[in-house]
């Protein structure tokens, strides 16, 4: 067995540090608004022991990979596993069925250690949503299992056969310099995956392979001193985030953190830490960062007041506590405990996949109530055919025509009820790329459309023609929020192409109507928003009208666009309809969801508005 690593107090303060802020931005992000860069210091500290401990083997001659991954196992599958097997106990025994579902096929992606890709692909780490989600924090855990995959073996290769400190400068730039790129491009992936994180494991790795060249820094313990107050006041001070000052709040601390590291752990700071308690939470740092967040979860959905959520994280610090104390140390140095809790986890995987395959099949999402809509995404052999039977003028009498995407399909409700005795209905989503309005965003030539030949040929003088989709379009990602114009090209185009419409709608006299978009809230778990709403009144799946109006910059963009350039056409906000004091509620006082996913109205969701969206139907078409 090796020989264990030399106490240091300056990392056990690093950890300290770190895992208290990030509890307490999980808290409430209010406190600590960039406390979750304490999970970098933990990628940054990582990079530093594992590069330490591979490379001392290494120039030893007596590295071996399979000790290397059995020592990882060992220091992190235990508490981990107990966690999980905790977590969906409790859940399975108390909570609601859909939530059930959601922690259990969770729990699989955090055992797997992919829970990374697993919430990229389904939440932002930001939203609101995933306050009560047990394993959101995992997500670093699932980072930090990949890299021990992946760097024993990139090191081994370019100690062997590369020159090591130019080899690990070109990991660190490149990764750095991706990360950079992507948050403005692929914010969501740049957050969650290795590639764009490894930058901070190699910081730490350079730190370890310069840290002897420290020693001739003048007053470096002064350096060292300015570091760790420096890293302090970022990461806990309470000013508000801000985006533009985040590159340079993150590499003050990083390289803070770094620089701490280089030292021979005679670091003056954490001597006035290095009391029981705080030593204590230093050592059990990542027992403690296991079991915060399922504490603050389950705190906020069975209960969600303050006092809960302090009463939570008491207990969820005493678990830590045990967790380090019987679990961690316990597992770290067995291999014959190892091979115990091997099989306990494959006892409990399969214990869970019967779970999950025979029990907990439902549906997490409310149930589509608008039933068969004919004329939404018609099939059939011939879509002409389908054109003209739900697209119909009859003449000498007033047609009204609605088309779109689905988001049309849930305004067809309102706007049939609203013109049954008045004029003629006529609805259509094609659900076509190659058909108007798909090619407004598609780039399919718009002449060979159906629709559109069909509406050009047909439409007459007092005609009305109704156009809206989903506001997002034309964004990089199209249901979860963003700010400002995507693709101005694409935009450009759709917005020409929506005007040559216009004009021949226009000359022969008819009307044109476009309809700014419904509320996008970005997520689409209702279970959880109603069931918060029924323990405190409130739910937290409430969406901002200046987050939507951000998001829906590119359609407002192109519908006013053609607006002001032609007489008669006009736009439709409903937002005072939608938005009470600012703000979209899609759970009622009676803990009901209005909508079935994140950006679709129910059919009877729709029509409770019926009444207000009428007033102001009324008074635009009276208007104009």
């Amino acid at each position: 067995m090796a020989k264990t690593q030399m106490f240091r107090s300056d990392i056990n303060w690093l950890r300290f540090l770190a895992v208290i802020a990030v509890i307490a931005y999980h808290v409430s992000p209010l406190l600590v608004p960039v406390g979750f860069l304490g999970v970098d210091v933990f990628f940054v500290v990582s990079g530093y022991l594992v590069s330490g401990q591979i490379l001392a083997r290494l120039n030893e001659e007596r590295f071996s990979f399979k000790d290397f991954y059995l020592r990882r196992v060992r220091r992190l599958a235990p508490a981990l596993f107990f966690l999980v097997l905790f977590t969906n106990v409790l859940v399975i025994c108390l909570a609601y069925e859909e939530y059930t579902a959601s922690v259990v096929e969770s729990s699989f992606y955090v055992l797997a250690s992919i829970s990374n890709i697993f919430f990229w692909l389904s939440t932002g780490y930001f939203d609101p949503i995933v306050d009560l989600s047990p394993y959101i924090h995992t997500w670093s855990l699932g980072v930090e299992e990949q890299f021990y995959l992946v760097f024993p073996v990139v090191l081994f290769l370019i100690w062997r056969f590369f020159s090591l400190k130019p080899a690990l400068v070109l990991i660190f730039a490149s990764s750095f310099l991706l990360w950079v790129y992507g948050l403005d491009v692929f914010p969501s992936a740049t957050f969650y995956l290795l590639p764009t994180r490894i930058w901070q494991f190699s910081l730490g790795a350079l730190a370890f392979v310069y840290g002897a060249q420290l020693s001739r820094v003048p007053a470096k313990s002064f350096f060292q001193v300015l570091s760790g107050f420096s890293l302090a006041i970022l990461l806990f001070w309470p000013h508000a985030y801000s985006q533009s000052q985040f590159l340079y709040q993150a590499a003050v601390s990083f390289l803070a953190t770094a620089f701490i590291l280089m030292g021979t752990g005679c670091f003056v700071l954490s001597r006035f830490f290095d009391f029981s308690v705080f030593r204590l939470i230093g050592l059990s740092s990542y027992s403690q960062y296991l079991y915060h967040q399922p504490a603050l979860a389950l705190s906020r959905y069975f209960h969600g007041t303050s006092f809960s959520l302090l009463s939570s994280l008491g207990v969820s610090v005493v678990l830590g506590f045990l967790s380090y104390r019987y679990i961690e140390s316990y597992f770290r140095y067995s291999c014959r405990k190892l091979i115990l809790w091997s099989t306990l986890v494959s006892i409990f995987i399969v214990v869970l996949l019967q779970f999950k395959f025979f029990y907990l099949d439902v549906d997490v999402e409310p149930a589509n109530d608008w039933g068969e809509v004919t004329c939404d995404r018609p099939t059939g052999n011939s879509f002409s055919t389908a054109v003209s039977r739900c697209i119909q003028f009859a003449d000498g009498e007033r047609d009204v025509v609605l088309i779109g995407d689905s988001h049309a399909t849930q305004f067809s409700f309102i706007l049939e009820k609203y013109f049954k005795s008045s004029a003629s209905f006529n609805f259509l989503n094609p659900g076509r790329f190659d058909e108007f309005p798909y090619t407004l965003w598609s780039g399919e030539p718009v002449e060979e459309s159906t629709v559109y030949q069909r509406l050009l040929s047909s439409v007459e003088k007092n005609d009305v023609v109704f156009i809206t989709f989903h506001m997002g379009r034309f964004n990089k990602i199209r249901d979860k929020h963003q700010a400002g114009v995507s693709y101005p090209g694409q935009v450009l185009e759709a917005t020409n192409q929506l005007e040559k419409f216009s004009e021949t709608v226009l000359t022969k006299g008819a009307e044109l109507y476009l309809i700014l978009d419904t509320p996008l809230l970005g997520f689409s778990n209702f279970e959880f928003c109603e069931h918060r709403k029924d323990v405190d009144r409130h739910s937290r799946c409430s969406v901002s009208l200046s987050e939507n109006k951000k998001t829906r910059a590119s359609q407002e963009h192109i519908f006013t666009s053609v607006a002001s350039a032609q007489d008669g056409v006009y736009v439709i906000d409903m937002d005072s309809v939608f938005y009470q004091d600012g703000v979209f509620d899609p759970v009622l006082s009676n803990n009901r969801s209005i909508m079935f996913d994140s950006h679709h109205f129910k059919k009877e969701g729709i029509l409770l508005y019926y009444e207000e969206l009428s007033k102001e139907l009324n008074l635009v078409l009276d208007k104009y």
